[in-house]
């Protein structure tokens, strides 16, 4: 026998003061029963669902503003995002629908229920959705995609109401068999969160100085290297614990060319795809098809982008004929005539490593182990600057390609500099992870095709985009034009021209109009470097052309002038420039002008190049005649 549940066919808002029990507001339009109301996260609109409808109130004057259409049945809840910007809504047609607040407009469809939605929760952060049924099964689906991640089955009748808790890791659900249940979420985050917790729990542990380890024994022990080779091995083996027992990787989808006997895997939770060779004959890949939901996988997993569980390498068992086949994402695999490529960077735990002090019986020593002091305790904002893309670029080994090079020619911490300086675009400066391309040890066509990329982020996001271009590297002056290049790794010092002519950078950089351009350049173009030039057996040094800027609003920071060196700074492990620029960043979180960032360099770095080198290595500023007299107000956050 069906159940049915009469409710009131208006809305009231009720006074929280206990002198009164009567509504304060009562909003009017609904012509059927009103199934659930959400408040916007700003408190200023209530969101309500009825028959195949949705309206939006304004709180205020509790007029309605919108009206939603498109369910075919009874809308039985909705909720808003943590922004406020969309609204999802679960119907007794077994659908969810996420609608753009602003537009109305339906955005997405989710399907997968076998009966009614009965309630919806977005998750705190924004990217998952929860739901419950009356199929007796809560569902989390990836917002993004669209895709369900996971189902979770327990309970013996409907499913009434799903919540997260505050930090994601659990879901509560009440249901008409008179129990509440609590569910424990294994989704991509909090696997990383849980192996970042036992990582660095066990770096902690083994940091810890033995009472009877001598202080030399320690250092030894306890070094960059080590540390580092111990969080890869930690980090390997927390994650395949818990991408294999927790969330449980399954096939969703598989596709075979034939052509190339390739099958394509794609998996729940996994961000990349797989491909596999699985041959034809004696009918392998159908047995493998078959077989899809008892193949035993052995995988090699890593954490990429914007933390998501990717998978490196492995190999895959069909029990039906024990067959074995494996696979890696490096390996370059033709399927349906395209070349595919999946290659992944090598992943890194971020793990703050802090000075470590250990108390002597009669006296206090602290032993300070791990990275330069810019590299660790790297501010965090909130705030965040979508429009906001940045190319960085550390060319560090010139020998690799020209092996007639010593290891003096190279430039040393270059690498460091990018990466960490990546770090600060992200947690400092709030730029998205998407919005930075980071490239190290760049050849001449790869460099040309990241300065490309970055052009057509000018061009095609808009005015409002702000670029940032950051190098370090070498740089190189034409001996008869005296214009200056940036040096790609495989160019050499005879080749200048082949390298990246910063004159026609720069006017790359400002063809298309947009808020600003700033460009940061650790490398010198005297034909020197931070040890030894391309040309070591030069003994002149070359005065470079000056920069001139005509158009645009660009503005550049260059690690010194005319004829002087660009050192590199030992003990910080990084380019003299680029340590200061990073020592300004990280002790105002980024609240700096152009104006005082350019008066803070131009005194630190002359004063401890003097120190390190007896040599003047002096900052400069260079700019087009548009922002003259306006670039020192602009701020870099």
């Amino acid at each position: 026998m069906k159940k049915y549940f009469i409710l009131p066919v208006f809305l009231c808002i009720v006074s929280a003061l206990p002198a009164q029990d009567e509504s304060i507001k009562t909003f009017l339009g609904h012509d059927s029963i009103v199934t659930s109301v959400s408040y916007s996260p700003d408190g200023k609109y209530i969101a309500s669902g009825s028959y195949k409808e949705i309206k939006i109130w304004d709180v205020n004057t509790g007029n309605c503003l919108k009206t939603f259409s498109g369910h075919n049945n009874w809308v039985w809840s909705v909720s808003y995002n943590p922004d406020g910007k969309y609204l999802a809504s679960g119907s007794w047609d077994e659908t969810i629908k996420i609608w753009d607040v602003n537009t109305g407009n339906c955005i997405k469809t989710f399907s997968g229920h076998n009966n009614w939605v009965s309630s919806i929760s977005y998750s705190p952060d924004g990217k998952y959705l929860a739901s419950g049924s009356k199929d007796k099964t809560l569902k989390i689906w990836d917002v993004n995609t669209g895709n369900c991640i996971k189902t979770f089955s327990g309970h013996n009748n409907e499913v009434w109401s799903v919540s997260y808790s505050p930090d994601c890791t659990y879901l509560a659900s009440g249901s008409n068999d008179n129990t509440i249940k609590i569910w424990e979420l294994y989704l991509p985050e909090t696997i990383i969160c849980k192996i970042e917790k036992f990582v660095n729990d066990s770096i902690i542990k083994w940091q810890k100085k033995d009472m009877f380890e001598t202080t030399a024994e320690y250092k030894i022990r306890v070094n960059e290297a080590n540390r580092q080779k111990l969080i890869d091995e930690l980090t390997k083996e927390k994650l395949s614990e818990l991408v294999d027992n927790r969330l449980k990787p399954q096939i969703v989808s598989s596709e075979y060319d034939a052509d190339n006997e390739v099958y394509k895997l794609e998996f729940n939770n996994i961000i990349n795809p797989i491909y596999v060779k699985v041959p034809r004959a004696n009918g392998e890949a159908q047995s493998f098809l078959s077989n899809k939901n008892h193949l035993k996988f052995n995988s090699i997993y890593a954490i990429a982008g914007d933390q998501k569980i990717a998978i490196l390498s492995g190999y895959v068992v069909n029990p039906s004929n024990n067959k074995k086949y494996n696979y890696d994402s490096k390996e370059n695999i033709t399927f349906k005539q395209q070349n595919i490529i999946a290659n992944f960077e090598p992943v890194k735990l971020n793990i703050t490593n802090e000075p470590i002090i250990y108390p002597k019986e009669d006296e206090k020593e602290e032993i300070v182990v791990g990275k330069s002091d810019v590299d660790i305790n790297i501010p965090e904002t909130k705030t965040k600057k979508p429009n906001t893309y940045a190319l960085i670029i550390g060319n560090e080994d010139y020998t690799k390609y020209q092996p007639t090079l010593t290891s003096e020619s190279n430039v040393k911490f270059a690498i460091n500099d990018a990466q960490i300086f990546a770090q600060y675009c992200y947690y400092t400066l709030g730029i998205p992870k998407e919005n930075i391309k980071i490239s190290t040890n760049v050849i001449s066509s790869q460099m040309k095709r990241d300065i490309e990329w970055l052009i057509s982020r000018i061009k095609y996001v808009g005015e409002d985009v702000e670029i940032i271009f950051y190098y370090s590297g070498h740089g190189f002056p034409d001996e008869n034009t005296k214009e200056k290049y940036l040096i790609p790794v495989d160019i050499s010092g005879t080749q200048v021209t082949d390298g990246i002519k910063l004159s026609q950078l720069y006017k790359d950089l400002t063809q298309y109009k947009c808020k600003r351009v700033t460009v940061f350049l650790d490398a010198c173009f005297s034909g020197s470097g931070r040890e030894e030039g391309l040309l070591a057996a030069k003994s002149v040094k070359i005065a470079p052309k000056e920069d001139m800027i005509y158009e645009g609003n660009l503005l550049v920071f260059s690690s010194s002038k005319g004829a002087q060196r660009s050192f590199f700074y030992k003990e910080k492990q990084h380019g003299l420039f680029s340590y200061y620029l990073l020592k300004k960043l990280q002790e105002t979180s980024g609240n700096i002008t152009y104006g005082e960032l350019k008066n803070y360099l131009a005194k630190e770095v002359p004063l401890k190049s003097i120190d390190l080198y007896q040599e003047e290595q002096i900052p400069e500023v260079s700019f087009s005649l548009d922002i003259e007299g306006v670039w020192e107000g602009w701020t870099l956050r």
